[in-house]
């Protein structure tokens, strides 16, 4: 008996070493861990689920908003100084957001908050109580949370300042209420201080980054967000603290605000799917774009236009998670809507009478319904490496009104540079993947909810 129990427990183990090897063999499972990642969906703004949704809102007042944003954000992305001290213009010199809101839970008491997305940013920050009287709730108080601590900057790389951001550690007060820090976002601002908070991500709060610093807003002038989340490149920042040098994000379908499967994820199990062009990291980040085709005509254009000069921090294009529409160089957006014009008028489609009008620029806008504009030619954007974008009229065209779409571009001279940025209608329906320590972009073409699906739908 105790002879053929031995022989039993032999099989037993045989069996287990043979499971073992056969798992080795398979390599790691589909589905990352969620350890040293987050996977969280994201939600549009103008989605019933956001806490800035106006049902009130029509299709016009809608893209009004994300087209005047666009200008605003653009002035300030391009921007390190006052935009006040360089232009004059209608356009109001406060970068708003628009685009998507990253859900989490901060603090013991697990106050949740929706931040905007922001790869032009590189501080988190949020509201907290006591704070100005147009913070939305539910507002984050420090006092009531048992894991905040004040940030006293005792670490040299915190005390750090580039363009609109500034980090305070010779306050005298830093050591009781933390170091001071503030952003201007041209003729507004947010200041408050630093101080250290244990954060929560994805469907069941799961995803627990402790410790991380973060901006604590007091004061955020005539602004009701409920604050930003950065994903710049700064010694501060959200991915430098977390140590990750990957993230990705995939935006659907724009046109309907309540998809279901906009997604960010960040982490060192982010893919990078599809074609790659170099990617130069500063606080923001470019890409070299070298031709852009509309079907079989590609634009006359420099090949150097679109190129990022790092020693004099100009030029290139900037990839952007928050600005609607694209901007291109005068020039190349006079060339590209002469073509277009000449497309769309085989489509019988005919040029609308009253004219979207930005200091003195009148954006190309058509009557019709989005539907008439499948047979036009696809458009290419040629990267560096020989990357090329192929996009759909729904990455080129945006819908202005009721019976009205129109260019999804303005052009760069609105903003006093000659830098492009790469808009979210041009990026929707495409997985966005970013690789810092690669110098890497990488973007593919690819439903959202197969990225979701990739990653594991129950961890987000």
């Amino acid at each position: 008996m105790f002879a053929r129990n031995k022989t039993s427990l032999s099989h037993i183990v045989w069996i287990l070493l043979i499971h073992i090897f056969v798992s080795a063999v398979a390599g790691p499972r589909r589905r990352p861990k969620p350890d040293s990642n987050i996977f969280t969906t994201l939600i549009n703004v103008h989605s019933k689920k956001s806490p800035y949704y106006n049902p009130t809102m029509t299709i016009k007042q809608i893209a009004d908003y994300d087209f005047n944003t666009s200008i605003s954000r653009g002035l300030h992305l391009t921007s390190n100084i006052s935009i006040g001290s360089r232009l004059n213009t209608e356009i109001p010199l406060t970068a708003d957001w628009t685009g998507f809101l990253v859900p989490f839970w901060v603090g013991s008491e697990k106050v949740k908050q929706h931040l905007f997305l922001d790869s032009g940013s590189g501080l988190l920050w949020i509201n907290c109580q006591p704070c100005g009287k147009h913070a939305l709730e539910p507002i984050y108080d420090p006092q009531k949370s048992t894991t905040y601590r004040v940030e006293n900057c005792d670490l040299g790389h915190i005390c750090w300042s580039s363009g609109p951001t500034k980090i305070n550690c010779q306050d005298r007060d830093y050591k009781v209420k933390g170091c001071k820090f503030s952003v201007r976002y041209g003729t507004t601002f947010c200041e408050g201080n630093l101080g250290r908070e244990t954060f929560r991500f994805g469907k069941h709060q799961d995803e627990v980054v402790p410790n991380l610093a973060f901006g604590c807003a007091h004061n955020t002038g005539d602004k009701n967000y409920n604050g930003i989340f950065g994903l710049g490149n700064i010694p501060i920042s959200f991915l430098s603290q977390y140590k990750a040098s990957k993230f990705s994000y995939c935006f659907g379908d724009l046109s309907d605000p309540e998809y279901p499967y906009n997604m960010l994820a960040i982490g060192k199990d982010v893919r990078m799917w599809g074609a790659r062009t170099p990617l130069t990291v500063e606080d923001k980040y470019y890409v070299n774009l070298v031709d852009i085709g509309i079907g079989d005509i590609w634009l006359k254009t420099s090949r150097h236009l679109f190129r990022r000069d790092t020693r004099k921090h100009e030029g290139g294009m900037l990839v952007d998670s928050g600005s609607t529409l694209t901007f291109l160089p005068q020039i190349v957006l006079t060339e590209f809507e002469k073509i277009t014009r000449s497309a769309i008028k085989k489509l019988n489609l005919p040029l609308s009478p009253f004219s979207i009008t930005f200091r003195g620029y009148s954006m190309q806008c058509y009557i019709g319904e989005a539907i008439y504009l499948k047979p036009f030619p696809k458009v290419k954007l040629h990267f560096q490496n020989r990357a090329y974008m192929e996009l759909t009229p729904d990455n080129v065209f945006v819908e202005a009104d009721d019976n009205l779409f129109c260019l999804a571009i303005l052009p760069s001279s609105l903003l006093g540079r000659n830098t492009a940025i790469l808009g979210n209608v041009m990026q929707q329906n495409f997985n966005i993947a970013f690789d810092l320590k690669g110098e890497e972009l990488a973007f593919k073409r690819m439903s959202c909810k197969s990225v979701e699906d990739y990653y594991g739908h129950d961890e987000l």
